[in-house]
């Protein structure tokens, strides 16, 4: 059994901020379901901290794929990984992983789908919308600067682990603007004031890719992007409610592009 010094605790707990995760190159994944997910997408982490006792069998088989694969294991105390834990209970298992390095024009290409995710500050709704990305086919999330940062502990639990299926980076919204241009995809934004979007969609060339862009509830799309879009969608629905949450509403224009 292995005892972090302070050092090691204070690198380790300093994962939940972003300024740690920017420093250190790293990010923290927590739980037999998310490092189950990262094992099904070949992504291994750099360590896994983990402890017997706080373990169920599930966790302890998991462990023992790991074992046979390049992940240095370090078995804690229950005290130790509770201290550097960023979840009240834990389950005896955390994962620390490389934050991926992409290139935004080698990543986009002219038939890439690519959900833009601008504006958005909750990271249960980040999380959430990175989970349907994958779930309908999406090639890549592009994250804003003016949004969560990907690799936030909660935008990676809300994902269900999904941020291992899919590319997810920070990007320059004037980057994003340009190579949209360069590829001439069309940019779709959700509008109250917009088009029908099922009639609307099915105006799209299929044989190109396209960008579909979700803001939040409050603040909606940045200026820069909004300017850009080529195409702006209405979802319908009853009165009664006064908007849809973000996640719900760019969750159905992707599964709206996933059926054309």
């Amino acid at each position: 059994m292995t005892e972090l010094t302070r050092s090691q605790k204070k690198d380790l707990k300093e994962l939940q901020t972003k300024k740690g995760r920017r420093e250190q190159g790293l990010f923290m994944a927590e739980g037999v379901s998310l490092l189950e997910e990262s094992l099904r997408f070949k992504i291994f982490p750099e360590r896994i901290y983990y402890c017997e006792a706080l373990m169920n069998p599930k966790g302890q088989r998991l462990i023992s794929k790991f074992r046979r694969g390049k992940s240095e294991l370090i078995m804690l105390a229950a005290q130790d990984l509770n201290q550097i834990s960023g979840t009240e209970t834990s389950q005896g298992l955390l994962g620390i992983f490389k934050i991926p390095k992409f290139s935004l024009d080698r990543m986009i290409k002219p038939q890439s789908r690519v959900l833009v995710l601008d504006n958005i500050s909750d990271p249960g709704n980040a999380g959430t919308l990175i989970r349907s990305a994958a779930a309908f086919g999406f090639d890549l999330a592009a994250v804003t600067n003016y949004s969560v940062e990907p690799y936030n502990p909660k935008v990676v639990r809300s994902s269900a682990g999904t941020i291992f299926a899919i590319p997810v980076m920070v990007v320059d919204v004037e980057d994003l603007i340009q190579i949209k241009r360069q590829h001439r995809m069309p940019l779709i934004t959700a509008d109250i004031n917009g088009e029908g979007l099922k009639s609307s969609l099915r105006r799209l060339d299929r044989r190109r890719g396209l960008l579909i862009a979700v803001g939040s509830e409050a603040s909606g799309i940045s200026k820069k992007l909004n300017m850009a879009a080529d195409l702006k969608v209405r979802i319908k629905h009853e009165g009664r409610v006064e908007s849809l949450n973000a996640a719900v509403a760019g969750s159905i224009i992707m599964k709206e592009v996933y059926e054309l």
